[in-house]
């Protein structure tokens, strides 16, 4: 008797085992709920590529990668994934970790939303300043200009491919990509078959000179992890590299049972080489018989791997040369030539207003057209007064003969920036062109008419409340008359997030999103009209003019007058400080929002972030 139970039991086990495996990949084990103080907050938002207003993508989970586990969200807690119903998200890195441009810290995610191609993102952090990674998604539906996507259902008997599939897409820019998997191949995850009666797959398929298809290209151009065919390391954070690419093409495949990773034979991939592309080896359009590395992108770590090489084949007359490659695994597939870039380059900034948070573009335009776009869009902090601005991994193609310019915008939208001013800085190679340029109230925003938004969460209760400000996070905004949520600033030691761009007689919604320690986000959202915001005498606590969702007792301040000096009186807690140092100071108002009925498990931690 006891060796038939042992018997079933053991029959039992590999049962258990062969259920876990052949249903697909294994699920992710859930993070446990602990928490710590960050540093260096980045503000994420990801954004519609194809629409002209750049709406937000809805409903987007998110995948950290980050073996050295250092990555924390705004709360504190150590997670692997994110639900995102708004396409907003702060993350910061654990306090205590080392930041520095000779040590920086680098982590991945990986971001996924119905109907749009996933996108890999490296980070890389040098230093403990807020930072803002603007981040944008291809639609399938409804691609950009440039990119071209498919969606296809094919069967399976057992798990292999019951006929064989054959695509061949046409490409705006001439030609067309073809893929094909012969009968019979095996779907794999991790080399184990994936049962199922029907999959389906998906493709989105980028032209290097589309500005959309650049801006979409996955893990972007500047690639701080990559490695040869052999593993040596061929690029690194504290030694980046950067692709110029000729295309790429993401293929995904899924059945009901799990995500496809692999096949038993290889798949056949064509892909056009537009014909005005410029070889950055030799400055001329790329000739037949050349040969072009082709890399592929792992989601997990977000390493790029030289895989192989193509030689480049003739079609016909007017027709794009075609690169031709087989491969067994699915990842994104880049046909890429890697050049050097400017580890550093710095020049003077002075601002004759006051404090400011601008964005600030860095982009590339190529010789004769031919060169991959590249826009890189930053928040920067200009202090008033002169200070060094240093730009790092920028693309030294001055020998491709191409320029890249840097201009600083009079507001702090980093995807429709208006209004440069007149100023550039031209860098030819790694040198800039001029050695300074000045930002100007006139044109700036910068007159010092400084709005401050000061937000505390209420601790406790009864006699034993306390207010706990609000910092190491993220504000973000845009108009109520709708648009894409944009980033407004960020909050300091004291809870106050200072802001000079909001546009008079503009009433605007505002939000945070909080994570929970089970990666689902709360978004408190509230609305401040023009008349909350824009007054010049204290007067008394203001209620009917803050609505806030979900709905939380709440208490909302003024805190300055526009003598741009004392606080007014009488007006209880809060900790904005209405003394602004600097030129050209008109005025200083600012409004304390203290909120009560947060989940604890949401409520900020200690502040550490310095004003």
């Amino acid at each position: 008797m006891r060796n038939r139970n042992l018997l079933l039991l053991l029959i039992a086990i590999i049962i258990a085992v062969l259920i876990y495996f052949l249903r697909g990949c294994p699920p992710v084990e859930e993070e446990p709920t602990t928490r710590d103080p960050i540093i260096a907050p980045i503000s994420f938002v990801f954004y519609d590529v194809a629409t002209p207003d750049n709406k937000n993508v809805q409903n987007v989970t998110v995948s950290i990668i980050d073996p050295l586990e250092q990555v924390r969200t705004s709360g504190g807690f150590k997670l692997s994934k994110i639900e995102l119903s708004e396409g907003i998200m702060t993350l910061g890195i654990k306090e205590g970790t080392s930041l520095s441009s000779a040590s920086p810290y680098s982590f991945s995610i990986l971001a996924e939303a119905p109907g749009f191609s996933d996108i890999v993102q490296t980070i890389t952090v040098s230093a403990d300043n807020p930072m803002h990674i603007p981040i944008y998604m291809a639609n399938l539906n409804s691609p950009p200009p440039g990119v071209e996507t498919m969606v296809q259902d094919f069967a399976i008997s057992g798990s292999s491919l019951s006929e064989g599939l054959g695509l061949n897409i046409p490409v705006a820019s001439g030609g067309g990509i073809q893929l094909n998997i012969p009968q019979g191949t095996k779907l794999l995850c991790d080399g184990i078959p994936i049962k199922g009666d029907a999959g389906y797959l998906r493709i989105a398929y980028g032209d290097p000179l589309s500005q959309a298809a650049s801006l979409a290209f996955p893990n972007g151009p500047i690639v701080t992890n990559a490695v040869s065919r052999n593993g040596a390391v061929l690029a690194s954070p504290r030694s980046p590299i950067f692709f110029q690419t000729l295309g790429w093409i993401t293929i995904d495949i899924k059945t009901k049972y799990g995500e496809v990773n692999g096949f038993s034979d290889s798949m056949s991939i064509t892909l056009p080489i537009n014909r005005e592309q410029i070889n950055p080896e030799t400055n001329e359009p790329y000739a037949v018989g050349q040969s072009v590395p082709v890399w592929s992108l792992d989601e997990q770590t977000g390493i790029w791997r030289e895989e192989l090489s193509s030689p480049l084949e003739f079609q016909g007359e007017n027709e794009p040369l075609v690169a031709r490659f087989k491969v067994t695994h699915l990842s994104t597939w880049n046909l890429d030539f890697k050049t050097n870039i400017c580890s550093s380059v710095t020049f003077d900034v002075e601002n004759t207003g006051c404090e400011v948070l601008l964005a600030s573009q860095v982009s590339l335009t190529g010789s004769g057209g031919g060169t991959p776009p590249f826009i890189r869009t930053r928040l920067l902090n200009y202090p008033a007064g002169v200070h060094p601005v240093e730009l790092l991994n920028i693309p030294d193609i001055a020998a491709g003969g191409g320029t890249l310019t840097f201009t600083v915008f009079n507001d702090n939208d980093p995807v429709t920036p208006v209004n440069p001013f007149p100023e550039t800085v031209s860098l030819n190679g790694c040198a800039p062109s001029v050695g300074k340029i000045t930002i100007s109230p006139s044109v700036a925003g910068t007159s010092c008419d400084l709005f401050g938004l000061e937000v505390a969460f209420t601790s406790g209760s009864g006699g034993s409340a306390t207010a706990v400000p609000l910092c190491q996070d993220a504000l973000y905004y845009r108009p109520v008359s709708g648009g894409a949520w944009n980033v407004a600033g960020y909050f300091n030691s004291n809870g106050v997030a200072k802001m000079t761009h909001l546009v008079s007689g503009t009433d605007y919604r505002f939000q945070i999103p909080f994570v929970d320690g089970g990666g689902v986000t709360t978004n408190v959202e509230f609305t401040l009209e023009n008349s909350t915001r824009v007054f010049t005498a204290c007067g008394p606590d203001l209620t009917s003019n803050l609505s806030l969702s979900p709905v939380y007792s709440s208490t909302v301040i003024r805190k300055c007058i526009s003598s741009g000096g004392a606080a007014c009186p009488g007006t209880g807690g809060g900790s904005y400080d209405c003394n602004i140092t600097g030129t050209n100071v008109t005025s200083a108002r600012g409004l304390f929002v203290q909120i009560s009925g947060l989940p604890s498990s949401l409520l900020p931690l200690q502040c550490t972030l310095s004003e």
